[in-house]
């Protein structure tokens, strides 16, 4: 009866320690597997900003009227637009994607915030400082409120563009 005893309780301890090492396993795997999940997901929205930032299309765009953009976009951007808000909407995370220029101030953004206020000067913003004293590397905010009325908490990863060496606007990615 003893060695019975203590067989039961021997298979209950081995039975508790075969479960914990296989929680603590599938616990580091599920880590391991955030990590890389979260890694991807930063080098994906780097990659979207870097190449938008390096694109001709951005690169040699010139605004055609002295119009400042921050509701609308104008007619020569309609082909990034389009590109654009087809990549927001494919991306859950992402709320928008877009230009700023140094020119004036204005946002060229996909898709269109009709809560953004008039009076919105790019130039004046966080990211758009950070990104540009950043000398063309990738710039990551803190987590901020939407100018516009969403509400949303964002964070924003971007990237100056150049022509000629000159400043000319940033990109910008606003994940949620």
């Amino acid at each position: 009866l003893s060695g019975l005893i203590l067989g039961f309780v021997n298979y209950k301890d081995s039975e508790k320690l075969a479960i914990d090492i296989i929680k603590r396993n599938n616990q580091a795997e599920i880590e391991n597997i955030s990590e890389y999940y979260f890694d991807k997901l930063i080098f994906d929205m780097e990659f979207i900003v870097e190449t938008w930032a390096e694109s001709p299309d951005i690169i040699n765009y010139k605004k055609a009227s002295d119009e400042r953009y921050v509701r609308s976009i104008p007619d020569d951007f309609n082909p990034v637009h389009e590109k654009w808000s087809g990549l927001v909407d494919s991306m859950k995370n992402v709320t928008w994607l877009y230009y700023a220029l140094e020119s004036d101030g204005s946002l060229l953004i996909a898709p269109v915030d009709e809560s953004m206020p008039l009076d919105y000067d790019a130039r004046t913003r966080d990211w758009y400082k950070g990104t540009a004293s950043r000398q063309g590397k990738i710039f990551w905010t803190e987590p901020y409120v939407d100018a516009g009325d969403s509400g949303k908490l964002l964070q924003t990863v971007s990237k100056a563009v150049y022509r000629d060496e000159e400043l000319i606007g940033v990109v910008g990615l606003d994940i949620e």
